[in-house]
């Protein structure tokens, strides 16, 4: 089983090592300023959806839980469309294993969503980004995918399953589409950040750089070239 296929499995489970969502396209769920019983324990942030969803008014609201305990779900983003809920995710950080965000793009003229993630531990790498939107009936419509996995050898530390211009092409590709863009929510080895508090970083494989004991610089190619002198 390749690492994408287990990430998204993980997901699917709520047991991601890293961070944990759970991704729900029901109308049954109510965000919690809807709730009067629930609304002091949450803030709520209000982003505009544009047209994320075909032929409707669409808004995206973060919903955010105040003093969360040991295995509360910390942030929820929600997808309206005409004031009803298509679409919903969980984002809680467990450990420093994995960096996960959630972002608004504009492609084109069109508005999407995009969660990008990178997952680095026990000798295995992925890194995976999927821009979606949603049709006028609410249906989750993939845009574009991309993922980039591979191993990384015991004692060499040399990268198994994925060339030096494979991950060339992964990090400009991402970064020509979210380069600018301001993420909804983003975790990572320094915690968990909040719209509008929150900027994109560049994916220059910083993550795997320090894995591999190396100082990362904020240079893809940089980065690179001491990724595969070994």
């Amino acid at each position: 089983m390749n690492r994408h296929k287990l990430f998204l499995i993980l997901i699917s489970a709520f047991l991601l090592t890293g961070c944990s969502t759970k991704q729900s396209s029901t109308e049954s769920r109510k965000i919690p300023q809807e709730n009067t019983e629930a609304a002091s324990n949450y803030y709520n942030k209000t982003i505009d959806g544009k047209n994320i969803v075909e032929n409707r008014k669409s808004e995206i609201i973060l919903s955010v839980k105040k003093n969360p305990k040991p295995g509360d779900v910390m942030s929820t983003v929600y997808v309206k469309a005409d004031g009803d809920t298509i679409w919903s995710s969980d984002y809680t950080r467990l450990n420093d294993e994995l960096d996960i965000g959630l972002t608004p793009v504009e492609i084109d003229g069109r508005n999407y969503l995009c969660e990008y993630c990178a997952d680095i531990a026990r000798g295995e790498g992925s890194y995976h980004y999927e821009i979606f939107s949603f049709d006028g009936s609410g249906k989750k419509i993939v845009y574009k995918k991309q993922s980039l996995d591979f191993s990384i050898g015991q004692m060499d530390k040399k990268i198994i399953g994925a060339t030096i211009d494979e991950m060339r092409d992964y990090a400009k590709t991402i970064d020509g589409y979210l380069s600018g863009s301001i993420p909804i929510v983003y975790i990572d080895d320094d915690g968990i950040h909040y719209y509008p508090d929150t900027s994109y970083e560049s994916c220059n494989f910083y993550k795997l750089c320090r894995y591999l004991t190396y100082t990362p610089s904020t240079s893809i190619e940089k980065n690179l070239s001491k990724i595969y002198s070994r």
